[in-house]
């Protein structure tokens, strides 16, 4: 036989070696891998298992949509022998649940963060928080409020307003459980959805929205008082904010560019005022101005 020849064989039953070797890679899934760890991990005196971090890390790696059921079974197997796995790896893992439709184990985790020690990245928050529906947002939403440690950002808080009520309200409260100053403009996303849908806000909440909120020379700031004021049918500062924004340099650009909210909202200030002899003149020259 020729060395040309034998060459040939050896490559090809190289080649046929490796394709073995890949196919039955490929054949080893996460659970297998999970269940090799558990047949060749220690165990201290109390029969809980020490497994290594790079161990976790692969496992978490090797995860896919088909067995990520079973990956969680694993991987809360893994926390509950009190194993200190890096809060990377959780991440890891949490965004793979989060791909894979786990949201409510995601969101479970969230709420015993604590108890797991898992102090996840903004990100992943974020990353939930755009795969969830307005029902898991608003469960993610009660989460944030009582986990002081779960960290979320001003321009992350404010991307998730809606023109819905309920989740703009919610969205609020948790920047002011938290201390996140949101933007005067973001701010006025949220109030000026108080005038549609069930009036559930609190009237001290509202109050205090007024005040907290009023305070800085922006003309955003002003329209959102406006818009409480309305709410709480202060005719009189309501008018005195009108009043206040219309003189603004920007004033009649932006309430024009906002005439979809500022048109009904003035409907309601004109029948609150209607029968009002000092404040219905002062209102009526306001909106004259605005023509």
């Amino acid at each position: 036989m020729s060395k040309l020849i034998t060459l040939a064989f050896k490559a090809q039953y190289f080649a046929t070696r490796v394709q073995s070797v890949n196919s039955k890679a490929k054949a080893f899934t996460a659970i297998d891998f999970y269940n090799n760890l558990l047949l060749n991990t220690p165990t201290n005196k109390n029969g809980r298992y020490k497994f290594q971090t790079n161990d976790v890390g692969h496992f978490v790696n090797m995860v896919e949509k088909d067995n990520i059921k079973e990956a969680i079974e694993g991987f809360n197997n893994i926390l509950g022998h009190n194993n200190q796995v890096h809060c990377g790896i959780k991440d890891k893992f949490m965004l793979k649940c989060i791909e894979f439709d786990q949201t409510k184990y995601v969101l479970d985790a969230l709420k015993f963060h604590s108890a797991i020690r898992y102090f996840p990245h903004p990100s992943v928050i974020m990353t939930l928080a755009k795969k969830l529906d307005d029902e898991g947002l608003i469960e993610l939403f009660k989460i944030l409020k009582t986990c002081p440690f779960l960290k979320i950002d001003s321009a992350d808080l404010s991307s998730l307003i809606k023109d819905d009520p309920k989740i703009s309200y919610e969205v609020y409260r948790v920047s002011l459980q938290k201390k996140i100053k949101l933007q005067p403009k973001d701010l006025y996303r949220i109030a000026r959805q108080f005038l549609s849908g069930n009036k559930v806000r609190k009237v001290g909440f509202m109050t205090q929205f007024a005040q907290e909120n009023g305070n800085e020379n922006d003309i955003y700031s002003s329209l959102s008082v406006l818009f409480t004021h309305v709410y709480l049918t202060n005719k009189q500062q309501a008018i005195v904010e009108l009043a206040k924004i219309i003189e603004h340099k920007d004033g009649q650009t932006i309430l024009k560019q906002e005439e979809q909210y500022i048109k009904p909202l003035l409907e309601i200030l004109q029948k609150q005022v209607e029968n009002d002899e000092k404040w219905k003149p002062r209102l009526d020259e306001l909106i004259s101005k605005l023509s």
